[in-house]
């Protein structure tokens, strides 16, 4: 996946603190297609590689791991 690609966000269980911020994302938003704006980030105690999604009509990146990510197109 990369920059530009839209992704469909699929349910999955998270965990630490970032998990925490997208369960709630999860709850309040909906799930069809989304577009990766940035880069790759690293993160967590394991270097969990999460991708940067910006949601239509959001001014804020939400941060999901891949397999909760699923490629519609490339760009």
């Amino acid at each position: 996946m990369n920059i530009g690609d839209k992704v469909k966000i699929l349910s999955g269980d998270f965990e630490g603190r970032s998990g925490k911020i997208k369960a709630r994302h999860f709850n309040v938003l909906p799930r069809e297609m989304k577009k990766i704006i940035t880069g790759v980030v690293l993160t967590g105690k394991d270097n969990e590689t999460l991708y940067s999604v910006r949601f239509d009509g959001q001014k804020d990146n939400v941060y999901f791991p891949e397999n909760c990510l699923e490629l519609i197109s490339d760009r």
